[in-house]
């Protein structure tokens, strides 16, 4: 171990990775109300804490390090009236300006109380942000912090500005839960305990590091000094359907019609090929026939070509009865009734939900028993219980996630404060690492579409093996020290560290007794449940050994040291600098096992990088200007000695790659650093109005797969190496922005901004001339340009009334400043470049939400009726669109031709009610949310079966850019209703080219370029109201075959209640 790492290690004597502000401050002038002189040594305090402060000799003061909430503030001084402001709020990293009038006291007066209003415009927000309190999320239809997030414009899930959301940085309390193996956000978290939070998409101070796209930043409360109180939640929706449409299980759905239906599972889904020797397109009596069934007559399928195509092929019970009556193996004789029987065994999983959706959510907080004399010690306990079932099971039935956290809170003394953290949580879901794909991290089933997307594989819904169960443990500890050094001064030091396991393994082994009689004398083991790798598929030749690949015993850990310090120089500056040490371990132990060694991958690594960062900021604070500056420095150490290799370097074939660490030549990898201005300018340019302006230089490192990974196939060949020297990814973001107070009720935003990414981690395809190695190294040669506009509409105030509306317009420009694949033969070279664009097209999708939120007073009374019954009602209803998605229909595969065709727009509604009612010192909250309140469906591609069946939905689809029959206005996602027959088009140049004119077909004519339809022996033409509906109801898409997973996410209730103690 060399020195400068055992100096870290040392270094960190506790132990996370960033630590961001979590506090506000309150600032302002107090004034002589007569003469509007200041008051020099007015004494301002905030009640209820031990914060507070005096005026200078010019009236102003400062409170720094206040916490997110609402606070009861008191100004006094000798020889004047006190004064009493209620509900100041102060929020993250922000200032309260308050300007006080005191009037002089001639006689005896009693305290003047007042009510402290926000300002509508914030004006030292120089970005985009929101800030969001407990209240407000208590009023929405949410059940999680995602997607709370998930409504700010710009935002999808925890992707802000079109950057994946491992650039996001996730912070609680100021530290940061970034998983640092996929630096993927962990966000699970008990709303009960969270008091504020903070949501910046763009322009974030000097002292974020490892962030590009936003920062998300949760302050949680801490209990009370004096008192015990709480909340609980429970949510609850009973077992139901996830999906429109029969079972997934239906013996007459997709994947069992074809065995169970009595009209072709003896004798198959399709006819027995003939000889049309007279050419009349059909078999007579007479004609040459391969008589599969081998009972002397011939077979027509009662299916058309349609509904043939429509299920998976099948030759028939009775053909395979004969098959293996007449083969070698008297132990597989069977007849065609026993192997129906069979084969129901063999499936008969049946996997409808059967348990509950729920969450419980609980918050309990005051003082802890005896700890005045340790500084007020008071604690606030929180603990969420979340289970989501999956559309389908699989080795899981369901998504479970439980986390407990832990804050305890000492006031060691009046200047210093002491606050420690605990977390631990577990994640209960199943790997989506399959032959081809390691687990990774952040690879697991948790979605609806994720699960119903596997399931569209027989083997996936009827064998509970095939995807691993993985459980994730996480814990953290956090220790911050904070210590008052004067009224304008300040620092903390923060220790901590965020640690994860993975264990991923397989389902128990299958009990091979044969204890199940399954008809007299024929008896069977418990097939198809337990782990059995190589056992034979079932009876109708589903495979059952594609199972259980992915197995994961990886740890890692992030320990942060940091220490920050605030001044406030004067009144017009607030200097802040820090510095922090993030040491990250990582024990990366993943692989797929599988007896084919082309099956198998190994992903072994073990590492200790470390980096270090210190930043300087200023906020400068102007009457009429705002300016944030800083700047901040990082350095990274990867601490690892790696391989000297050239690119098709034979050390990476198979056999000699298990030994590359003493083959290969060696060197010290090279550290990075960077540095990173940010600048923020806030221009108030009236009272009702402000512009804003930020740019800043955003760097983090790549995933730690990109820089670690030695990924191994089972013959030893190298499959993915990674490269420790890669550079930091960067994104250059600029933004402009208008915020105008319309009618001191409604706030208005707009913002415009561009992002410029650059040194995006990707992977290199290596392959030499004769493939003997073949492999991915990691590189840095990925960019992207993201522009767009927003738009948000906001009323935060309203007796009756609040809410928002917010519009995203954005575009992205992604490719390669390299290329994707690099071969060893020139030709391959030259073949490759052609076929592939470096550059993706520019294709917006913008997307809009709307909150309205409507609420009846609580002394509001109606019609006679007690406040009791009409008061405290409330009803949100969350709306969102999105245009629809491009995609690409390209059946010959012409080289250029992408995202020709477009997906039908998004909508969805979501409604809640509550109703609130006091009891004493509680408040109850009945609420019931409604998820998909219209019930729209939307067709997804979880509905497709096959290539097959894709290309047939797309083809009987009318595209604007297609010709004569075909010549539409359809989109991706359009249907044909359930309750609507099928009508295939056929084209001919005239009708009188159709010999035999068939009921339930829309013929078209490209002579009189019109539908025709033929009914009780005469041509129907498009005035006709029967062609015109059936092009309306467009009963000519070829609908996915997969029914029960075409439409996802029907209209779901909820029922929950809520009681704040």
């Amino acid at each position: 171990m060399n020195m400068k790492f055992k100096i870290i290690g040392f270094l960190l004597v506790a132990a996370g990775i960033l630590s961001g502000a979590t506090a506000g401050k309150i600032s302002g002038r107090i004034l002589d109300a007569e003469r509007n002189q200041p008051l020099a040594g007015a004494n301002i305090l905030v009640e209820g804490t031990s914060m507070g402060s005096f005026s200078d000799s010019e009236g102003y003061f400062v409170i720094l390090n206040v916490p997110p909430g609402s606070y009861r503030v008191r100004f006094s001084m000798i020889g004047y009236g006190t004064k009493v402001y209620e509900d100041l709020m102060v929020a993250i990293d922000l200032t309260t300006t308050l300007d006080v009038f005191l009037s002089a006291q001639a006689i005896e007066m009693q305290e003047v109380v007042a009510i402290a209003e926000r300002p509508v415009i914030q004006k030292d927000i120089a970005a985009s942000q929101m800030d969001i309190s407990s209240e407000v999320i208590e009023s929405l239809p949410v059940a999680n912090v995602t997607q709370v997030v998930g409504l700010q414009a710009g935002i999808e899930g925890m992707t802000i500005r079109g950057s994946a959301a491992y650039q996001t940085a996730f912070m609680v309390d100021g530290l940061s839960f970034n998983d640092e193996r996929s630096n993927t956000p962990y966000t699970s978290l008990s709303l009960s305990s969270i008091k504020e939070v903070k949501i910046q998409t763009g322009g974030f101070n000097a002292e974020y590091d490892n962030v590009r796209a936003g920062v998300v930043n949760v302050v949680t409360k801490e209990g009370d000094r004096d008192k015990y109180g709480g909340a609980f939640t429970m949510r609850y929706n009973p077992p139901a359907s996830k999906h429109f449409g029969p079972s997934v299980y239906d013996p007459m759905g997709y994947h069992s019609r074809s065995y169970n239906d009595d009209a072709v599972a003896w004798l198959g889904t399709y006819s027995e090929t003939y000889t049309d020797m007279n050419g009349n397109g059909r078999w007579d009596e007479g004609e040459p026939f391969e008589d599969r069934n081998m009972d002397g007559h011939y077979f027509q399928s009662p299916w058309d070509m349609y509904m043939q195509a429509s299920y998976p092929k099948w030759k028939g019970f009775n053909q395979l009865s004969a098959e293996l009556n007449t083969d070698n193996n008297p132990d597989n004789d069977m007849t065609a009734a026993a192997l129906q029987r069979l084969y129901q065994y063999q499936h008969r999983r049946q996997g409808d939900i059967r348990i509950p959706d729920y969450t419980v959510d609980v918050g309990f907080g005051g003082p802890v028993p005896g700890g005045k004399k340790l500084g007020n010690l008071r604690f606030f306990l929180s603990h969420r219980n979340e289970q989501t079932a999956y559309i389908v099971p699989l080795s899981r039935d369901s998504y479970n996630d439980n986390n407990t956290t832990l804050k305890l809170t000492s006031d060691i003394s009046q200047k210093t404060k002491l606050t420690i953290s605990g977390m631990y949580g577990e994640v209960k879901t199943v790997s989506q690492a399959t032959w081809t794909t390691l687990p990774t991290g952040d690879n697991n089933f948790y979605s609806t579409y994720s699960v119903a997307n596997a399931a569209s594989t027989n083997y996936v819904v009827y064998v509970p093996g095939v995807y691993n169960p993985t459980t994730i443990y996480r814990n953290n500890l956090g220790i911050k020290w904070s210590h008052q050094l004067s009224g304008q001064s300040f620092y903390e030091i923060t220790a901590s560290r965020l640690s994860s396991y993975y264990h991923t393994d397989r389902i128990a082994p299958r009990d091979t007794s044969k204890n199940y009689e399954l008809f007299p004398g024929y008896f069977v083991d418990e097939f198809p449940y337990g782990y059995w790798p190589s056992g034979a598929g079932t009876v109708v030749g589903m495979r059952t050994d594609w199972m259980g690949f992915a197995k994961d015993r990886s740890r890692n850990s992030t320990s942060t040291l940091k220490a920050d310090y605030t001044n406030q120089v004067n009144r017009f500056h607030q200097l802040k600098t820090g510095v922090a040490v993030i040491l990250t371990e990582y024990e990366i132990d993943s692989w797929n096992e599988h007896s084919n060694p082309f099956w198998t991958y190994y992903n072994e690594w073990y590492q200790n990088p470390f980096r270090l960062g210190l930043y300087i900021q200023d906020k400068i604070e102007f009457e009429g200007l705002i300016i944030n500056a800083g700047i901040r420095f990082d350095y990274s150490d990867a601490n690892a000695q790696w391989f000297v290799t050239e690119n098709f370097d034979p050390l990476f074939k198979a056999n000699v790659g298990f030994n590359i660490e003493e083959l290969a030549a060696k060197s010290q990898a090279k550290g990075i650093y960077k540095l990173s201005p940010r600048l923020a300018i806030s221009h108030p340019i009236s009272e009702t109005a402000k512009i804003y302006f930020n740019y800043g230089h955003f760097n983090a490192l790549p995933q730690s797969q990109y820089r670690f990974t030695i990924d191994r196939l089972g013959t030893g060949a190298i499959n993915r190496l990674g490269n420790p020297e890669l550079e930091y990814s960067t994104t250059v973001a600029y933004e402009l922005g208008y915020e105008r107070n319309l009618f001191n009720t409604y706030l208005f935003k707009m913002a415009g901004y561009y992002k410029d990414i650059s040194n995006q981690p990707s992977w290199t395809r290596y392959t030499n001339t004769d493939a003997s190695v073949a492999y991915y190294r990691a590189s840095s040669d990925s960019y992207a340009d993201i522009r767009g506009l927003e738009l948000t509409l906001t009323k935060n105030r309203g007796l009756w009334f609040t809410g928002f509306i917010n519009y995203t317009y954005h575009i992205a420009t992604s490719g390669y400043f390299g290329i994707g694949r690099i071969f060893e033969d020139p030709s391959e070279q030259r073949q490759y470049l052609r076929e592939n664009p470096y550059q993706s097209r520019p294709r917006p999708q913008p997307f809009a939400r709307m909150s309205l939120d409507f609420h009846t007073p609580g002394d509001f009374s109606m019609i006679g009726l007690p406040a009791l019954i009409t008061g405290n009602w409330n009803v949100n209803f969350l709306a969102n669109w999105k245009a629809g998605a491009y995609d690409t229909y390209n059946v010959t595969n012409e080289i250029g031709v992408v995202d020709n065709v477009r997906w039908v727009d998004y909508y969805n509604a979501d409604l809640r009610f509550s109703k609130s009612l006091n009891v004493g010192k509680t408040d109850l909250i009945f609420f019931l949310d409604i998820a998909n309140v219209f019930n729209i469906k939307r067709l997804s591609y979880t509905g497709i079966a096959d290539t097959y069946d894709r290309l047939d939905y797309l083809a009987s689809l009318r595209f604007d850019w297609e010709e004569g029959a075909q010549k539409g206005n359809d989109k991706i996602g359009m249907y044909r209703a359930e309750d609507v027959d099928f009508w295939p088009i056929q084209s001919f140049e005239g009708l009188s080219e159709i010999s035999n004119p068939q009921n339930g077909v829309l013929y078209y004519s490209n002579s009189a370029a019109s539908f025709y339809v033929y009914e009780n022996g005469q041509w129907l033409d498009e005035t006709h109201s029967k062609v015109s509906g059936l092009l309306d109801d467009k009963a000519y898409i070829n609908m996915p075959n997969i029914e029960s997973l075409t439409f996802r996410d029907p209209r779901t209730i909820t029922l929950g209640l809520k009681i704040n103690f």
